[in-house]
């Protein structure tokens, strides 16, 4: 940004003009309309309130629903993770099924890998 930019003389100009009398006789027509009597609840108007309730219960129904199907997802895939998560007797297991050939070659692999050796 240029430092000898002055915003100062910029200036504040419209895009438009509008009449000189339009925003207060706006504010007339405004007043004018809201002055007057409130019209009473008609039929239709009511229904959408009794409508607006039933579209609320059910929001909440379906909030309710997604949380217990998320709730239920959690439980099923901590017993899923529990259940796959193998501990360190099943890997030794493993490796005293294999040949003595099959046991050097996984030793010598794993000593040579430099992520695990660094």
């Amino acid at each position: 940004m240029n430092p000898d930019f002055d915003f100062d003389k910029v200036g504040k100009r419209m895009p438009y003009k509008v009449p000189d009398d339009f925003f207060s006789k706006m504010e007339k027509d405004i007043w004018k309309e809201v002055s007057g009597k409130m019209p009473e609840k008609r039929a239709d108007e009511q229904a959408i309130v009794v409508r607006h309730k039933f579209s609320y219960r059910r929001f909440t129904l379906r909030v309710l629903t997604a949380l217990a199907a998320a709730v239920a997802l959690f439980f099923v895939i901590n017993t899923f993770i529990t259940k796959n998560h193998t501990n360190g007797a099943d890997i030794e297991q493993a490796f005293g099924n294999l040949s003595q050939d099959d046991q050097a070659y996984l030793l010598e692999v794993y000593q040579e890998d430099i992520f695990l050796n660094q």
